[in-house]
């Protein structure tokens, strides 16, 4: 029974520490990559296709907590969901300042889930060198 229950609470924990958002941030302190970005609890992510998407970001909506970005990729325009509930407030203002702004060009992992194909954001990229410039502190 005792190695039961620590066969379970040490599973619990790697499945936690697994699934950890990483942020990665330049030398000017610029994010230039978020991995691991929660799709929601809600989400069956089993009868979902992985699919990569690469474009300039046309255009974001900012409604707290799911966020569509549109993307313009070389067959149009996409509409990605963007779950930023499990962001803090500071990685959330610097993934709208470096990352998901308009004209940046982007490479986002993407769950697409039933037969509409709803885009669901588990990464996404900076492409192409960053023209964000933050001040010194």
């Amino acid at each position: 029974m005792q190695k039961l229950f620590t066969l379970v609470i040490l599973t619990l924990i790697c499945s936690t520490y697994g699934k950890a958002q990483k942020t990665v941030y330049d030398h000017n302190n610029v994010m230039t990559a978020i991995y691991n970005i929660g799709v929601g609890e809600d989400l069956d992510t089993e009868s979902c296709s992985v699919e990569k998407i690469v474009g300039k970001v046309f255009s974001v909506s900012e409604d707290y907590p799911e966020v569509l970005a549109v993307i313009l990729t070389s067959q149009g325009k996409q509409f990605i969901y963007v779950n930023t509930q499990s962001m803090s407030m500071a990685d959330r203002s610097n993934f709208f300042y470096s990352l998901l702004k308009k004209g940046k060009r982007v490479q986002i992992g993407t769950y697409m889930c039933g037969s509409g194909g709803f885009m669901y954001a588990t990464s996404v990229n900076s492409l192409g060198a960053s023209t964000t410039k933050r001040k010194k502190k």
